[in-house]
């Protein structure tokens, strides 16, 4: 059975929003950017090619509009 991580603190990934604008991204457990892409099957491939096997996807906000997280 895989571990599961539950976070209780708010994270601040505004910097990370900047950069990779509109697209999906995989991160490490500590927001650490592995790779960043179209899609997230392609994101989620780049990732594993790295050697990691349960990286965090997700798809960046277009900051032109509103989001609550």
């Amino acid at each position: 059975m895989k571990e599961v991580i539950i976070m209780g603190e708010a994270v601040n990934r505004t910097k990370i929003f900047e950069k990779y604008q509109s697209k999906w991204v995989a991160l490490t457990n500590d927001d650490k950017v592995i790779s960043a892409g179209a899609t997230a099957k392609e994101v989620l491939a780049k990732a594993i090619k790295k050697g990691f096997e349960s990286p965090i996807i997700a798809k960046m906000p277009d900051l032109r509009f509103d989001y609550l997280l």
